[in-house]
């Protein structure tokens, strides 16, 4: 399994903060945001990783092959920020046919990795938030997916839950909707 890892962003609503230091190398709790990712992630067993990195790039590069000597990192370099659905797209090359975690590299969350793995097929992992105004943010900005590929009774390939994310995005926006009457 490889973790995917957008950290691409410029980081504008962090100025003047960003202006030298990429969002995800933002300290804090004597941390950056991209350990305290990586670290839930490696606890979980994950061991390869693809960054996809932009502005700063070169900073996320050094910070993690210095932290993380014994961890597998491959980068892919968004030129043109074209939103996360083209990030991952990038990754193709890298990922293959492999199973990948998706988590964002500005998104700290709560949650027990283990557990969320051991989850049958595509997952998507969302917090309904109060706004109605902030579904399109929800589905974008609070995203982790786990995508898989079965086998079929032969023990050839097949793609399972292809359109998952699509699907359960579109889900969670009707069921934000739902529940907050917009």
């Amino acid at each position: 399994m490889k973790a995917i890892i957008p950290v691409a962003g410029a980081g504008t609503k962090l100025r003047p903060h960003t202006y030298t230091q990429p969002k995800a190398l933002i300290p804090l709790a004597g941390k950056t945001i991209l350990s305290i990712i990586i670290d839930q992630l490696v606890e979980a067993g994950i061991r390869e990783y693809v960054l996809i990195v932009g502005y700063l790039g070169d900073k996320i590069q050094d910070y993690v092959k210095l932290k993380y000597p014994d961890l597998e990192f491959h980068f892919v370099h968004q030129n043109e920020r074209f939103g996360l659905g083209h990030a991952i797209y990038l990754t193709r090359n890298i990922v293959g046919s492999d199973e990948v975690f998706i988590a964002l590299g500005d998104t700290i969350c709560e949650y027990d990795v283990k557990a969320f793995l051991a989850q049958p097929g595509a997952v998507l992992g969302v917090v309904l938030i109060g706004s109605p105004d902030l579904a399109e943010e929800l589905a974008a900005d609070l995203l982790l997916a786990r995508l898989t590929v079965g086998h079929d009774a032969a023990g050839g390939r097949k793609d399972r839950d292809a359109h998952a994310a699509s699907d359960a995005r579109d889900a969670v926006v009707a069921d934000v909707d739902a529940l907050t009457g917009a």
